[in-house]
């Protein structure tokens, strides 16, 4: 599971990059006073949950620009497709990619994947400008992490250990 998860969250975390790197032309949307959405957001989780019904076509999607599919297995996948649209939108590199699986005992497994750097490499382009100027991570910023007592068994599948 972990391998499987971690390549759709750096597939994610790279063409989330590609939108970033041009979100200048990205319509956005307000949801509310600070929560935004744009074409990025819906693209990825349409990707995201694309991949993660071919991986594990059994477990239930609940993504936050609402995907939704019922659960058969009774694991459900819970996707922010873009953590942080405020900040992306605004140049700022605190966002990422964020995918976790839950079942009925809670939290199960997760991956975060952050495209872009944060700390010296994020900067202000000038005292006049509000945007941020972000250096790109090397694609393998995806982390996962597993319940305790849990293993990964095969790409497919997590079992108890």
């Amino acid at each position: 599971m972990r391998a499987e998860i971690e390549a759709i969250a750096r597939e994610a975390g790279a063409l989330a990059l590609d939108f970033f790197r041009t979100r200048d032309t990205l319509d956005i949307e307000a949801k509310g006073p600070l929560d935004l959405v744009s074409r990025a957001d819906r693209e990825l989780e349409a990707m995201i949950a694309s991949r993660l019904r071919r991986a594990f076509p059994d477990d239930g999607i609940l993504g936050e620009e609402g995907g939704h599919a019922p659960s058969r297995s009774g694991r459900t996948w819970v996707l922010d497709p873009i953590d942080g649209t405020f900040n992306f939108v605004r140049g700022g590199p605190e966002w990422g990619v964020s995918i976790g699986c839950h079942d009925a005992a809670g939290p199960l497994f997760g991956a975060v994947n952050l495209p872009v750097a944060i700390g010296g490499a994020a900067r202000r382009a000038s005292a006049s400008s509000p945007r941020r100027r972000s250096t790109p991570r090397s694609r393998r910023s995806a982390s996962c992490w597993a319940r305790p007592g849990w293993r990964c068994a095969s790409a497919a599948r997590a079992s108890p250990a």
